[in-house]
């Protein structure tokens, strides 16, 4: 099992790790393919991180009721930086690197 980054919002623990389901997510809430996004795209990466999380919510039946901007509105620069290098260890673990 991969390794997941939590991510605390108002006291609450939510899981989050990159599943199929937040791609697709991520999809249709940007109309972009994930493999599109740039690590300087900070409004792509929140959206990308709340689809996340909302998944893996989904799939340990973790209530998730937040909206993207209460989500965004809580989420520290710190916890984006350390998705980026949990998602990166991953790529480079399947020989994928992350584009700059």
């Amino acid at each position: 099992m991969k390794q997941q980054v939590k991510i605390v919002i108002k006291g609450q623990e939510y899981p989050c790790r990159h599943p199929l389901g937040a791609m697709r997510r991520f999809k249709r809430m940007t109309g972009k393919d994930v493999t599109t996004l740039t690590e300087g795209d900070v409004d792509d990466m929140v959206t990308l991180i709340y689809c996340c999380t909302q998944s893996a919510c989904g799939a340990d039946g973790v209530a998730f009721a937040l909206t993207i901007d209460d989500f965004a509105d809580c989420l520290e620069v710190d916890c984006m930086k350390d998705f980026v290098q949990e998602v990166a260890s991953g790529q480079e673990n399947t020989g994928k690197k992350t584009e700059k």
